[in-house]
């Protein structure tokens, strides 16, 4: 298993203090990952409440989060 995180820190919530807003957004990452485990094989969610999309302190999406099998 790959466990693939994408952040664009562009947004206005990384202006600020931006190793605070990566933190933040880190710490969430464990629950997504359970959340998209317990999918079923081969389900991609894209609602906005997601567990594939981080978002910021101002609830805009700033990455995503994936999870894919790696061949051995």
């Amino acid at each position: 298993m790959q466990i693939n995180i994408e952040i664009v820190a562009d947004t206005s919530a990384f202006d600020e203090q931006p190793t605070e807003e990566l933190r933040r957004i880190l710490e969430t990452v464990p629950r997504k990952v359970l959340e998209i485990l317990m999918r079923k094989p081969g389900c991609v969610c894209d609602a906005p409440e997601s567990a594939d999309i981080l978002k910021d302190t101002n609830g805009n999406n700033c990455g995503k989060l994936w999870i894919t099998e790696v061949s051995s």
